[in-house]
């Protein structure tokens, strides 16, 4: 322990619970990583890995933002791993299973080189010591991975130049720990609904999680619409129903970027005007929906009145009545067409904006429209189509006169 730079404290907190039994059993055993564990109660075993490794794993890039609850999480599924002298620890294009954390001794790392089609061994290598990682990558791959089966390969061979003692986290540890929400807890929804302490805000969090499901978002698209929700304002609106105003309300602009494409992107390539649009093009046109809310019986738009928006139905249903003259006058009629989940409203305001010079000429509705429940949609108002035309980010103009 002294020459491995462990105070003699924390020597004594580590050997407080040593088992004699086991020393007697092992008396003739060198005395390394594996040996010390061996003796040690899971107390003392925790303080050797936290004294080895917390400090380190806070440097690497994916685990910077844990906090130390997260990071002795990470250190007590560490397992104590020992090389001999010029062991082999993986070669090139084999799976990673692990990711080591040196503490004695030195390994080297050699590139492949390409020599008639064949991978053969570089004569140059990189030295790895103490206090480095191998294998790194696989935080890496943890964090972003979706299905824990494409378990990356090595791209380097790792040989032992001399006896090596090393920590080992391994694939089926780091799976258990994200899987659990223990570590990058935004990868799932265990994880999202661990880290809201306030049982009312898990509740809630819940609710947002169920409204998605129902709505057809699946586990994964709707844990990166979460990534980013703000606790606080969650808090501020605790009581409020979830629909898409609220959701919106708490999420980051990431957030609601990816609901936006998730609910409209592959609907807008049906709309006739747009179908000649790249998904570039119609990503900008999701930038400007807005999420919108009608009460049931609530009047969406009077045949006669001007169009202030196209709306794209996401739940609930609304009924289109043409209007009948009667006596000069229009009149309701009794007969309607159902406008549901999937559907446009006000669809002609797309080619009106392709057409119009001046953007004075705004289109008026020939449909009475009115919700027969409960309405969440997405609204492209009119407004921010000009502003989409005027940038020329779609229907660009041929001349600046007709701009």
């Amino acid at each position: 322990m002294a020459r491995n730079g462990i105070f003699d404290d924390v020597a004594i907190d580590i050997m407080h619970g040593i088992s004699q039994n086991k020393l007697e059993e092992k008396i003739d055993d060198e005395v390394d990583v594996n040996y010390i564990f061996s003796i040690l109660e899971e107390y003392g075993r925790s303080i050797v890995r936290r004294h080895f490794c917390m400090e380190t794993l806070k440097k690497a890039n994916e685990l910077q933002h844990m906090n130390d609850r997260e990071l002795g999480m990470i250190c007590d599924y560490l397992k104590p791993k020992v090389f001999e002298e010029n062991a082999k620890v993986v070669e090139v294009g084999e799976p990673l299973n692990a990711m080591l954390y040196i503490i004695a001794g030195s390994m080297q790392v050699s590139l492949p080189i390409a020599d008639v089609g064949e991978v053969v061994p570089s004569t140059s290598f990189e030295t790895i010591e103490k206090g480095m990682f191998v294998g790194e990558q696989l935080l890496d791959w943890a964090a972003k991975t979706k299905t824990f089966d494409d378990q990356p390969a090595s791209f380097k061979s790792v040989r032992c130049v001399e006896k090596v003692e090393a920590f080992a986290l391994t694939v089926d540890d780091l799976e258990t720990l994200v899987l659990s929400g223990d570590i990058f807890p935004m990868k799932s929804k265990a994880g999202i609904l661990k880290i809201a302490a306030d049982p009312k805000i898990r509740e809630k969090l819940e609710a947002i999680f169920l409204w998605m499901e129902i709505n057809g978002i699946s586990d994964d698209v709707a844990i990166g619409i979460m990534h980013a929700f703000s606790e606080n304002k969650l808090k501020e609106n605790i009581h409020a129903e979830v629909d898409v105003n609220y959701i919106f309300s708490v999420l980051d602009e990431c957030g609601r970027s990816i609901m936006r494409r998730h609910f409209c992107t592959e609907m807008l390539k049906k709309v006739k005007e747009l179908r000649t649009m790249n998904d570039q093009a119609l990503g900008t046109i999701c930038d400007y929906l807005k999420p919108k809310m009608f009460e049931e019986n609530a009047q969406v738009v009077e045949a006669g009145q001007p169009l202030n928006a196209m709306l794209y139905i996401i739940t609930g249903s609304m009924q289109a009545y043409l209007p009948i003259r009667a006596a000069g006058e229009a009149c309701p009629s009794t007969s309607f067409e159902t406008l549901e989940k999937g559907m446009f409203v006000g669809k002609q305001l797309l080619d009106w904006a392709a057409k119009t010079k001046t953007f004075y000429d705004q289109p008026v509705s020939f449909k009475t429209v009115r919700c027969a429940e409960k309405v969440e949609a997405f609204a492209l108002t009119v407004n921010d189509l000009k502003t989409l035309v005027v940038s020329r980010d779609i229907f660009q103009r041929s001349s600046k006169s007709e701009v």
